[in-house]
């Protein structure tokens, strides 16, 4: 079982706000407040990597409960999230924490249902209209496409 560390930005369940974590300053930061969102998913970034949009590899964590913000988490890929943001690939690394009762449902995005997945384009959707820019879910692929993209991009 190959686990990754990732930093918490935003626990599920948060209310509009976009919060980054700013490695110059080594804080995390408001980066952006929408209308009417609630994250879905805890969302953060898998530490040691660093993708071609200059930025650490996204993730989008499933877990049972929210997770805190700033906390490190081992977690375990099972899929990633082919997205177009602006025209430049940026992906979204999808994992579950290790011990999660979610590791059990989540093994590879076989297991991830249709509406699953509607719900993280429509969420995506509301954060490209509300940002006015272009963001497009090119598609979901299984566990070993995002160990891939994991490996490929680490520091």
């Amino acid at each position: 079982m190959e686990t990754f560390k990732v930093l918490i930005e935003i626990p599920k369940g948060t209310v509009n706000n976009k919060f980054e974590f700013d490695h110059k300053t080594n804080k995390m930061v408001l980066d952006f407040v929408y209308e009417d969102l609630v994250w879905p998913f805890n969302y953060g970034e898998v530490i040691g990597t660093l993708g071609g949009d200059g930025d650490a590899l996204d993730a989008l964590v499933y877990s049972t409960n929210p997770l805190p913000q700033s906390a490190v988490v081992d977690c375990i890929p099972f899929g990633i999230c082919r997205t177009l943001d602006r025209g430049e690939q940026d992906d979204k690394l999808m994992l579950v924490p290790v011990g999660d009762v979610l590791t059990e449902k989540y093994k590879d995005i076989k297991d991830f249902s249709e509406q699953d997945k509607q719900v993280v384009r429509d969420l995506y959707a509301k954060i490209a209209l509300q940002k006015k820019k272009s963001v497009i879910i090119q598609g979901f692929f299984g566990k070993e496409r995002a160990l891939e993209e994991i490996k490929a991009n680490v520091i």
